[in-house]
């Protein structure tokens, strides 16, 4: 097994940064839309099957065959569903938590410039 040397790794892409001329000010967060998860609320959960447009004997065979294998696939789909409704909530109250901070940031800048 190879080792991996991660300080070097780090210090390779130091040096590219500083090569590059890469500032932290450069940074702007502005155009990820952060907000626009708070509309998510329902759509993380998805269906795991397709309504049946088919008739007769495809349909008989197509419901015979989503039996037999939906008791493999049955807890991968509960398990994924948990996952996307805590991670969402994660999300949402992390969204909360900025605007909450945004605004005490605007409360106190306010009172800074009104003090000078």
């Amino acid at each position: 097994m190879q080792k991996i040397n991660v300080e070097q790794i780090m210090a390779e892409i130091r040096e590219e940064i500083k090569q590059k001329g890469y500032k932290s000010s450069d940074l702007n967060f502005d155009d990820i839309p952060v907000l626009s998860i708070v509309g998510m609320k329902n759509s993380y959960k998805v269906d795991s099957y397709k309504p049946y447009k088919d008739k007769g004997m495809k349909l008989l065979i197509k419901k015979i065959v989503r039996k037999m294998v939906w008791g493999s696939f049955s807890r991968n789909f509960k398990l994924q569903r948990g996952f996307n409704a805590s991670t969402l909530q994660t999300v949402s109250a992390l969204v909360s938590m900025i605007e909450t901070m945004q605004k005490r940031i605007d409360i106190l800048e306010e009172q800074l410039n009104g003090n000078r």
